[in-house]
């Protein structure tokens, strides 16, 4: 970061990029640091005085001269993460780990700061009922999968975005209410597979042609669970605007 004298650059500048920003892995300064990429304004010049800054996502500081970041945490946050005994599908939680432990690596610039936050995050999940056996494989390909993506290039981003975009166009989608006493996703597949996708001794699916001559684009199914109704669908409205009759704002009286 090279000096501007002129500017009159304060935190402020900068809160709204590290909603969403990533780190330069090529930067690093050294084992227990990771210095962002120098796309920052002076941070020479901020005052020392106004070396902390909080948004939504990050808290902002100033430690040495550099600008430095990790994720804000309210001090009331009660962390109730869904427990492994709901009836949320399965890979909620999955999903709910890979995607936090990426967010945990691209807010934190200091690696003893990106530990701390795993180690936090692991001991609420657990404090939730979850059981460290479960959790620590889940962790691993999480902290796997934040490294990989991190050290890609904005290139091999968007480039991996556009394979999945045109993947997601040859998928189907089954939607059914998820049951802990249903059959599991790898059983409905395995039949999926075995009588519509690649039957034995018959053409693929993705191979067939319909009338008019066209290549079936169907290439994967996907299982999307989704909550079995339950006494707030019967007893209350989820969308009020839908409701017949006159408007909530009918009844206010000024």
């Amino acid at each position: 970061m090279r000096d501007q004298p002129g500017r009159s650059d304060t935190l402020d500048a900068i809160v709204a990029y590290f909603n969403d920003f990533q780190f330069d892995p090529s930067a690093n300064s050294s084992s227990d640091e990771r210095t962002p990429s120098s796309f920052l304004p002076n941070s020479d010049a901020v005052d020392e005085e106004m070396s902390n800054i909080n948004n939504n996502n990050s808290e902002l500081s100033i430690v040495g001269g550099k600008v430095e970041s990790t994720i804000y945490e309210k001090k009331m946050a009660l962390y109730l993460y869904i427990p492994p005994n709901s009836a949320h599908p399965p890979g909620v939680s999955v999903g709910l780990v890979m995607g936090q432990v990426l967010r945990i690596f691209q807010l934190c610039t200091r690696e003893s700061d990106i530990d701390s936050k795993l180690d936090a995050f692991m001991n609420q999940l657990l404090d939730r009922g979850h059981q460290h056996s479960t959790l620590l494989p889940i962790f691993k390909k999480a902290i796997s999968n934040a490294i990989t993506y991190l050290s890609k290039s904005k290139e091999e981003i968007a480039a991996a975005k556009l394979e999945k975009a045109e993947a997601a166009k040859r998928r189907v989608y089954l939607h059914i209410p998820y049951h802990p006493n249903n059959p599991p996703p790898s059983t409905i597949q395995r039949h999926w597979r075995h009588c519509v996708a690649e039957p034995p001794g018959e053409l693929p699916l993705n191979k067939m042609r319909n009338k008019e001559g066209q290549e079936v684009p169907v290439d994967q199914m996907i299982i999307a669970h989704h909550r079995a109704p339950n006494l707030g669908n019967l007893l209350s409205y989820r969308k009020i605007a839908h409701r017949e009759g006159p408007k909530v704002s009918s009844f206010h009286k000024d």
